[in-house]
């Protein structure tokens, strides 16, 4: 795979040295006409010094247009020639998968962003990193009032000339008070099926397969969770790397789940099947206590349900944040996977598993559920102990 990818390859390794040693630190420049752009929906929370003012993480993505273009589809037919991606429709997604990743990053890109249309004012992002990704936690223009539960949309500025739109120019923010409900939840065979217990099922469901979510979960987010928690603040929590930000938002959208802040790994790679691989696998259990710790931050009195699924590490993960956090968690539901890889889900489904993950958690904030269409006994009475 490494001959097709030239210098795309050669650029994120280089650029990982220089991060990782503090060699170069890039100059800011504001977006071109040659560059792409990826804009994160995010979330915004008030401000605990100042209760007027709201803040919000704004996550930019840079890279150089349409550079992955033709190393991805030569890398899709050479696929299609071996036989490891069948047919058209196949090698189309693949070509558009692959793509996301060979994309050569702009380090140091700056963004003027349009914060709900003309009257919201503006925000600078930026500078990018070595990584091409931006993130700075900002407070809103005050020159419009926001409430819970608004929703806006902010667009970058853009210059002349720039190339074709991808969709992921403009983003939306969801303004969440600091109390009442949130949910935090896994993607990965917990809503979408990805099937990360088998290495070859993994990669298919990534790059040759169509986004296909878990049987019901749209309708249980979208009609039961997001009613009967009177509008939470939605977080997907993912380790899958940054790169699939447009498949996966996309996914998100079309199957009609909640809007929220989708939360992607931020990974170097030298091997495309590797960094997948790694990224949906190793250190998750850090990756997200951290991330989790992140969003306790901004919605410390928020009332938590957390769900995820036994193929990876949500059980341990689940049970830590909860005793980190006493109080803070009032539900947490977990979907049992089966049927990838018998010999692995053995144990990853024992009692003896979510036991030991859910020590020092009372068993009536728990489940394990073959199917999340199941929690609704159990949510019923949540909702009656704690309140809409």
């Amino acid at each position: 795979m490494r001959k097709f990818l030239g210098n795309i390859v050669y650029v994120p390794i280089i650029d990982s040295i220089i991060d990782r040693f503090g060699m170069f630190k890039p100059r800011p420049q504001p977006i071109n006409d040659a560059d792409e752009l990826w804009l994160m929906n995010n979330t915004a929370f008030r401000n605990p010094l100042k209760p007027n003012e709201w803040l919000a993480e704004f996550v930019a993505c840079f890279f150089q247009h349409n550079t992955g273009d033709k190393p991805a589809k030569d890398i899709a037919d050479f696929l299609h020639t071996l036989g490891i991606v069948k047919g058209e429709a196949a090698e189309r997604i693949a070509a558009k998968q692959i793509e996301l990743f060979l994309n050569v990053i702009q380090p140091g890109r700056t963004l003027e962003l349009q914060v709900n249309g003309p009257l919201g004012g503006t925000l600078n992002l930026g500078p990018a990193g070595t990584n091409g990704i931006s993130s700075n936690i900002l407070p809103f223009p005050n020159l419009v009032s926001y409430e819970g539960n608004q929703v806006i949309t902010n667009a970058g500025k853009l210059p002349s000339g720039y190339g074709q739109l991808n969709g992921f120019e403009t983003m939306s923010t969801v303004f969440a008070e600091p109390t009442g409900w949130g949910v935090i939840s896994d993607i990965d065979d917990t809503i979408k099926v990805t099937k990360v217990n088998s290495r070859i099922e993994l990669l298919k469901h990534i790059f040759t397969l169509p986004s296909e979510p878990v049987a019901g979960t749209a309708n249980l987010y979208g009609n039961i969770l997001d009613v009967a928690l009177n509008r939470p603040a939605w977080f997907y929590l993912s380790a899958s790397p940054y790169n699939l930000y447009p498949s996966i938002s996309t996914f998100l959208k079309d199957n009609r789940y909640p809007l929220g802040t989708l939360i992607l790994r931020d990974m170097s790679w030298q091997e495309l099947e590797a960094f997948i691989y790694k990224s949906l696998t190793e250190h998750t259990k850090e990756y997200k206590v951290d991330r989790i710790s992140k969003i306790h931050g901004w919605f410390p009195d928020r009332k938590m349900v957390l769900i995820g699924d036994s193929t990876q590490k949500d059980p341990e993960v689940y049970g830590e944040v909860y005793k980190k956090f006493p109080g803070w968690i009032k539900a947490i539901y977990i979907r049992q996977v089966s049927g990838v890889d018998e010999r692995v889900e053995k144990e990853l489904n024992s009692a003896a598993r979510f036991e030991k993950a859910f020590a020092g958690v009372p068993k009536g904030v728990w489940r394990v559920y073959p199917d999340l269409g199941q929690i609704q006994e159990h949510l019923d009475a949540l909702i009656t102990a704690e309140g809409h």
